[in-house]
């Protein structure tokens, strides 16, 4: 009644463990059995047991990339939770069920989404369809880190696929409408490809979250190994990204969303209150004064600040959780204190305090 439009979160890339699909998958005779990324135990490993991961992935939230499934007696890719399978987008079948569902939701009036991790669904196959580290498998599965895990991202992000099944999901789904939006989070994507995703001759998407401007306090190795805020690192990000679309495209601009702490304490000064006020609003009319489309996370118009907590004890984020397990407990590749410090400046809980 209000005018007001409605953009619904789309998640895609996975499922729960707990959805229909999955579980019927964990049989190997049922028609849902190649819907998710099964694979056999490295060969020469007992399945199950340490090491015999199908390859040395890990997972955004810490640990293998790989959970073994005593039913089905394979293992299963979850980029993320291990209850958060990845679906395999490779099948017709996924995607036909998955165009379904977002046709559902259109129908019934919602005017877009907001698609969660987008770019993942598309995975980096060799010749004969193997993911790297696999037996034989012509790709290789990156370098192992302090952690011990390879990063399983440069082969899960903006796949070769990735265009054909955007610009399918825009026929079986959006052709025809009018008035959607569709803003998709796209972790991977550099600035060049958001142009030619978000141009609309490709008719791909309207819109994409790019993650290089909220990783310039972060070095390549690990998110929790920070370090002090360059505003000129934040300049040459955005100043590339506003060029990548001068021409065609379009820019999302954000600083804060739930996976994000707030900006005032990240990057501004929140120790008192003339110096949050003055932090909130240069960085409010930084993001507001580039071309594209602002997006504003629930009490960043108000210079919300981040949680300040001081024990591990006070975290419910499983990233969180779990990386400081991996690192200071099991790793020991940073000090507690160090961790803590991390925590407490870009932890994702930060942003997820009631407003």
């Amino acid at each position: 009644r209000r005018g007001l439009k409605i953009v619904m979160d789309l998640v895609v890339n996975h499922t729960s463990d707990e959805h229909a699909w999955f579980q019927a998958s964990r049989d190997r005779d049922d028609p849902h059995a190649d819907w998710y990324w099964w694979r056999p135990a490295r060969p020469g490993h007992e399945p199950g047991t340490p090491g015999a991961e199908p390859n040395r992935w890990g997972s955004y939230f810490g640990g293998s990339a790989w959970q073994y499934d005593p039913k089905r007696g394979e293992y299963y890719l979850h980029q993320f939770s291990r209850k958060q399978p990845d679906l395999n987008w490779e099948n017709p079948e996924v995607r036909k069920a998955v165009y379904r569902m977002m046709n559902w939701w259109m129908d019934r009036g919602i005017d877009g989404f907001r698609m969660d991790v987008i770019t993942l669904i598309s995975k980096h196959l060799d010749s004969h369809g193997r993911l790297p580290g696999e037996v034989d498998s012509e790709l290789s599965e990156g370098e192992i880190g302090e952690e011990g895990y390879t990063n399983a991202s440069p082969f899960c992000s903006d796949g070769p696929r990735l265009d054909e099944f955007l610009a399918e999901m825009r026929r079986e789904v959006f052709e025809g409408r009018e008035g959607y939006m569709n803003v998709g989070e796209a972790p991977g994507i550099t600035p060049a490809r958001n142009e030619f995703i978000t141009n609309p001759a490709h008719k791909e998407l309207d819109m994409l979250f790019l993650f290089d401007h909220v990783s310039i306090d972060q070095s390549p190795e690990s998110k929790w190994d920070t370090h002090a805020f360059v505003p000129k690192k934040l300049q040459d990000r955005m100043s590339r990204q506003q060029e990548a679309v001068r021409n065609a495209g379009w820019a999302s601009l954000f600083f804060c969303n739930h996976d994000q702490p707030r900006v005032v304490s990240r990057w501004g000064n929140d120790s008192d209150r003339e110096s949050r006020e003055l932090s909130a609003k240069a960085f409010g009319m930084l993001l507001h004064m580039h071309r594209g489309t602002p997006y504003i996370y629930e009490g960043e118009e108000l210079g919300m600040t981040n949680a300040h907590f001081t024990s591990l004890g006070q975290y419910r984020d499983l990233e969180a959780i779990n990386a400081y397990r991996q690192r200071v407990e099991e790793a020991r590749c940073q000090s507690p204190e160090s961790m803590m410090a991390a925590l407490a400046l870009i932890g994702r809980d930060n942003a997820r305090t009631p407003m």
